[in-house]
């Protein structure tokens, strides 16, 4: 993964916080890269599939993480509680899952599909808008690169 800015590795104290937090482990691969890749701004890319209504500009670092816990965006409100934001970008964010029956899959959670389902607007967050993309971490990783540049 490149990062435009250089990347922003998380501690260790930082992702067991957040483990705590969201009540999960995270998934031994996304942990891992996380402590020795991090996260950071990436070139920004359309998102395959969304009507190049989705892009991804930043993968989630320990900033990006305090800004989504004290709500300053409030479009990750829309997300499921069994699963987590890995990435920042419009339209959408990529979120890995975290219970058992989607552990580890890497899910695209469609912010638009919400503002018409009027998720989010007093109303809990729903599975509706989570659209399965990738069968693990490594998967989507790999197929970031490909993305079209914005």
């Amino acid at each position: 993964m490149k990062f435009t800015d250089g990347p922003v590795l998380w501690t260790s104290d930082e992702v067991e916080a957040l483990e705590e937090r969201i009540g999960n482990p995270l998934p031994a691969d996304y942990r891992g890269d996380l402590l020795t890749l991090g996260g950071g701004s990436i070139a920004e890319r359309i998102v395959p599939d969304t009507g190049d209504n989705g892009s991804v500009h930043t993968m989630l670092t320990p900033h990006d993480e305090q800004i989504l816990r004290d709500g300053i965006s409030t479009q990750y409100e829309v997300i499921p509680g069994r699963y987590h934001p890995v990435t920042l970008g419009d339209g959408g964010a990529f979120c890995i899952g975290l219970a058992d029956d989607v552990a580890g899959q890497i899910y695209w959670a469609d912010f638009d599909e919400a503002d018409e389902l009027g998720i989010g607007e007093g109303n809990p967050p729903s599975e509706q808008i989570m659209h399965l993309r990738y069968p693990d971490w490594r998967s989507f990783v790999e197929d970031l690169e490909t993305f079209e540049l914005i």
